[in-house]
């Protein structure tokens, strides 16, 4: 198995984006912290 440091780095990029997307998308229809947290 051949190690892809560049195809890494993009998949990690790409979940972060993702996974700021999520907050932001939970931040803004949660009511409190522990249902943000549910969500996530």
């Amino acid at each position: 198995m051949r190690n892809k440091p560049l195809l890494q780095l993009l998949s990690s990029a790409r979940f972060e984006l993702a996974q700021q997307a999520a907050y932001a998308f939970a931040g803004s229809r949660a009511h409190n912290y522990k249902e943000v947290l549910f969500l996530l």
